[in-house]
């Protein structure tokens, strides 16, 4: 009698283990912890592309929100510039600290460096860093924007038009005599690339010095005929000008 009772109270304490168990391993807590931080901050710059000449601006903007994507105010943000994988002045920042308003937002001015005097000057961008000034520095984050930088390129002011000018001879042609013109000394800052002629009677002609022989004149002709000629040249850079017109008087024409 007393065995069986034994064997009874064995199986009784195993079931009642197993039921423990199986109880703590559902009750056991789960991992927690931070799943993001609770500040979220966006740099922005306007515009993102400079001239490196010492004078073009960018705004910068900081804009810091929590973790309910709330403006946080009076938060200080440290701001520094950094190019090819240093951290140094490289242009201006208007300044180094700034605090964020009520709306989250702080904003500072840029000023692109000097244009590059040697190789060793030249940037192809520069990086503004923001980070937040807390409590715990091995907590915080730089949040950074890239302004790209352009070499400034030598301004050629705009060349005047060209001056078109003209002579021609014999003053007083005859009949068919021919009339040689000439537009050499026709003035311009870059090379004249045309010269076009209109010679008033139906005819015209290209060439600084062509010679012309009036359509309808003849040598036994009675009346004397006037031609208006005009000369229009164009330059290297597609500027275009017309001289005066010139009445060309034929003595015998019909």
């Amino acid at each position: 009698m007393t065995r069986s009772i034994n064997v009874v109270a064995g199986m009784a304490a195993v079931a009642l283990a197993g039921s423990l168990s199986c109880t703590a391993k559902q009750g056991a807590p789960q991992l927690s912890g931070p799943s993001e931080l609770s500040t979220s901050i966006t740099i922005s710059a306007n515009p993102n592309s400079l001239t490196q000449d010492g004078a073009a601006q960018a705004q910068i903007t900081v804009l810091v929100r929590g973790s309910a994507n709330q403006p946080i105010a009076n938060l200080p943000v440290r701001l520094s510039t950094a190019a090819k994988g240093v951290v140094a002045d490289f242009g201006q920042l208007a300044a180094k600290q700034i605090v964020t308003g009520s709306d989250g937002r702080a904003t500072v001015t840029y000023t692109a460096p000097d244009s590059a005097r040697s190789a060793a000057d030249v940037l192809t961008a520069v990086t503004i860093l923001a980070t937040p000034a807390g409590t715990d520095a091995s907590a915080t984050i730089a949040r950074s924007i890239t302004i790209s930088l352009t070499q400034p390129g030598i301004v050629v002011p705009p060349s005047a038009p060209p001056v078109a000018k003209f002579t021609f001879s014999p003053l007083d042609p005859t009949g068919d005599q021919q009339v040689f013109f000439d537009a050499s000394t026709s003035t311009s800052t870059n090379p004249i690339a045309s010269y076009f002629w209109n010679f008033g009677d139906g005819t015209t002609a290209t060439g600084v010095a062509p010679g012309h022989s009036f359509s309808g004149c003849r040598s036994n002709g009675t009346i004397p005929q006037t031609f208006v000629v005009g000369l229009t040249v164009t330059d290297t850079t597609g500027q275009s000008a017309s001289a005066s017109p010139k009445n060309v008087t034929v003595t015998n024409c019909r």
